[in-house]
């Protein structure tokens, strides 16, 4: 309300409530467009239509300015991937010690850009959802929906490798958790403590998961078994 209040006063336009008309607030919008970004500017949108609706409901106001105003229009943005060099870099890290820590990570990172998988569904995996024979995660969606997704030989390889490794210590936790108290963010924290390999400001995550997951999906349009996969991982 404040940047409302200052551009109000500097345009010479009204500044009560009552005295506000569509004309008023929508000159507001298409300065901000020219200095910020559209998320930056729907959002004051959002603020404004709910301030001044409640005014509307408090009988301060008989009708809100914003009536048959519509938001600015958001353009849909690609979300950023990391790509395959990128990706190497992060595994190289990994693979460089033998350290259950380094194989747990290994095994994370793989499964996101194996499937694609969101987080929390690579939390939420435990050892009974692992099928390595088959190549097979099952994986637990919103509202508690199971679903099966394939994994390549390198993840299989890595899965195993982290399994015989946690093994021979005393954590019996999650595997996704297996080594530290890491929590609900442990698969980010993941990508997080490999920054100094990272070389762009685009290693979260969403964007491991994206990067070769993307990559792969492009090149094949179906898995015909998941032993007939060949690793979707980098090498």
């Amino acid at each position: 309300m404040r940047g409302l209040d200052r551009f109000l006063s500097s345009a010479g336009m009204p500044r009560t409530a009552p005295d506000l008309h569509r004309e008023h607030v929508e000159a507001f919008i298409t300065e901000l467009l020219s200095r910020w970004t559209p998320a930056t500017a729907h959002n004051r949108y959002r603020a404004l239509r709910s301030f001044f609706g409640w005014l509307v409901e408090e009988g301060e106001i008989a009708t809100s300015p914003m009536v048959r105003l519509k938001p600015p229009r958001l353009p849909e943005t690609p979300p950023p991937v990391l790509r395959e060099p990128e990706l190497r870099r992060l595994l190289n890290v990994c693979e460089r010690d033998r350290t259950p820590a380094n194989r747990r990570d290994e095994a994370i990172l793989r499964i996101f850009m194996d499937t694609g998988a969101r987080r929390g569904e690579v939390l939420g995996l435990s050892l009974d959802d692992v099928d390595l024979d088959l190549g097979l995660l099952r994986v637990t969606e919103k509202r508690d929906r199971k679903r099966s997704v394939a994994i390549g030989a390198h993840t299989v390889r890595a899965l195993d490798r982290h399994v015989r490794s946690r093994a021979k210590s005393a954590d019996a936790a999650r595997f996704s958790r297996a080594g530290t108290a890491r929590g609900h963010a442990g698969p980010k924290n993941v990508t997080c403590s490999r920054r100094r390999t990272r070389p762009t400001d685009r290693g979260s995550e969403s964007a491991s998961r994206r990067g070769l997951w993307c990559s792969w999906s492009r090149r094949t349009a179906t898995v015909r078994s998941p032993r007939a996969c060949t690793s979707r991982s980098t090498t």
